[in-house]
């Protein structure tokens, strides 16, 4: 007996003995979409999306007002397309973000997973309303500020996309990224080298396997005169890059 079965047959045989009672079967359909999702969660932190879409599509089946269900769903479909720029993968994500907003339209989670497909289409506005409603809906949500800033900088609103990134790097002090971003901007926009290095800096000692944090301070310290920490800093960036 596979796992699933396993947890589906013990659902089952935990349901009340009267499988004509209409309520006994609701609950047993609940029971099991539960369960379905709760495999479905477990399979993409694995990596399996096949077998998660698969799980999440049963939950959605049998409970079709489950938003959760399709947000993941979504994400699942996301995670099937990375990399490949599968259209039609994007496209079912983007439907299953619309359903799940449809039916819980406070769901900041949603909002900013739908924003994440609409980044990729180069859909920059569509994105970046969609981020500012995941803020609406959770203003402590750190990477949906981040994705706004960088929405931000297509805009050229440079000063916003900093006040995005500090909003993040408060709400999250270990956000590597958040860092870098900044940085870049203090960099070629305001001409804070200074600040740009601490920010540099910052993001590497956070995540000292994120490669374009060497390669922003890499371009930082040609600038600046250090040709040998500059080289040194290149190096490191494209070992992480090619690994």
């Amino acid at each position: 007996m596979t796992i699933r079965s396993a947890i589906l047959f013990f659902a089952l045989a935990a349901a009340a003995p009267a499988p004509s009672a209409r309520g006994d079967d609701a609950t047993n359909q609940l029971t099991i979409a539960t369960n379905s999702f709760n495999l479905g969660v477990a399979a993409m932190h694995h990596r399996n999306f096949d077998t998660a879409l698969a799980e999440f599509t049963l939950a959605i089946e049998l409970k079709p007002d489950y938003a959760a269900a399709f947000n993941q769903r979504g994400q699942c479909r996301g995670g099937l397309a990375h990399g490949t720029n599968d259209l039609a993968a994007l496209t079912n994500a983007l439907a299953d973000y619309n359903q799940a907003i449809q039916l819980d339209p406070g769901y900041a989670e949603a909002y900013f997973n739908r924003g994440i497909v609409k980044q990729i289409q180069e859909d920059y506005d569509g994105a970046f309303a969609d981020f500012s409603l995941a803020i609406t809906n959770n203003p402590r949500f750190a990477v949906a500020y981040y994705n706004r800033g960088l929405m931000k900088v297509t805009q050229h609103d440079f000063d916003g996309a900093i006040d995005d990134y500090d909003r993040a790097i408060l709400l999250r002090a270990d956000f590597s990224m958040a860092y870098a971003s900044r940085g870049l901007l203090k960099e070629k926009v305001n001409k804070d080298l200074t600040g740009a290095q601490a920010d540099f800096d910052k993001s590497i000692q956070l995540r000292p396997d994120y490669y374009l944090g060497y390669q922003y301070r890499a371009n930082l310290r040609h600038l600046q005169g250090d040709t040998n920490g500059a080289d040194a800093d290149l190096r490191k960036a494209q070992e992480l890059q090619h690994r």
